[in-house]
């Protein structure tokens, strides 16, 4: 036990603002991932329930695949070939910059992205968009990478992101990925699914 550690924790409640910002810190990107969702949720009610349940998660310093991530996802209204309910993920994640083929930042730091993955996703619509994203300039910005989280009750195929360092560009990237979801995402699962 590092007894020092300890009383530089208790001294001045350093423990508990600690503990108080990172609760405001996780709160606050919640909330604007959540309204996010919400703006996603009332464009496209063909592929969402307006009562759709928004499932929240924080996976801290603790988390074994990133470094940190902060998402909300939530479930598609229809079921893919599989039976499964695809769900849409929006995050705020950090990893190691190797993890997503990235070179280390001026800092030599982590890399820090806004995203988005479809859970359950295709990997053919994945591809699709991916070459229709990078065939334009108007998106010239995005990315596309590997999910971090590969479980098989919960794979996409991959992640489109935004590199972020301010609370603006966090704000700024969650729009753009917005409008990319609602432009090249959507038609493509509007026309492919199984419903349709």
């Amino acid at each position: 036990m590092d007894e020092d550690f300890i009383t530089n924790g208790l001294e001045s409640d350093r423990y508990l603002k600690a503990t108080k910002l990172v609760h405001s810190f996780e709160s606050e990107v919640t909330e604007t991932i959540n309204q996010v969702c919400r703006e996603i949720i009332d464009v496209h009610s063909e592929l969402f329930d307006e009562d759709v349940d928004l499932e929240e998660k924080v996976l801290g310093a603790d988390a074994s695949q990133t470094l940190a991530t902060n998402r909300t996802e939530f479930a598609m209204n229809f079921e893919n070939e599989d039976g499964d309910n695809p769900k849409l993920n929006i995050a705020l994640e950090w990893v190691e910059p190797g993890q997503q083929n990235e070179e280390a930042g001026l800092h030599g730091g982590s890399l820090c992205y806004a995203m988005y993955k479809i859970q359950h996703g295709s990997e053919a619509r994945f591809e699709t968009v991916r070459e229709c994203t990078e065939s334009q300039d108007r998106w010239d910005q995005l990315r596309f990478g590997e999910d971090q989280w590969y479980h098989y009750s919960k794979h996409a195929p991959g992640i489109v992101y935004l590199p972020v360092e301010s609370g603006q560009e966090f704000v700024d990237a969650l729009q753009t990925l917005r409008r990319h979801f609602s432009k090249e995402y959507a038609p493509l699962i509007s026309e492919q699914t199984p419903s349709s």
